[in-house]
């Protein structure tokens, strides 16, 4: 039987809760913040737009956003540093591709 989280509370205490590596935790993070709903992540709009001035015909997915994602969109979300934010943001990347 599959559960759906469905808030933030919930994503913490059955994910979170589960995971003891903080590096999978916060990847997670990233993941459920920008990722997981893109039509309601005003961070997932924000990447978005800055794709579609490069590609105008570029499709709104989870791939799409990935690739537009900027260490900038998730440094303050999971508080680490410019270079770990690329790190995090190129395992997304693999991750969905």
């Amino acid at each position: 039987m599959s559960h759906k989280i469905t808030s933030d509370e919930e994503f913490n205490k059955v994910i979170l809760g589960c995971i003891r590596s903080k590096v999978l935790q916060k990847l997670l993070i990233v993941y459920w913040d920008v990722l997981y709903d893109i039509n309601r992540s005003p961070i997932a709009k924000k990447a978005f737009e800055r794709l579609k001035k490069k590609e105008p015909y570029v499709a709104f997915n989870r791939v799409s956003v990935a690739y537009a994602l900027q260490p900038e969109d998730i440094m303050d979300i999971i508080k680490v540093s410019r270079r770990t934010a690329w790190e995090y943001i190129k395992a997304l990347r693999e991750i969905l591709t």
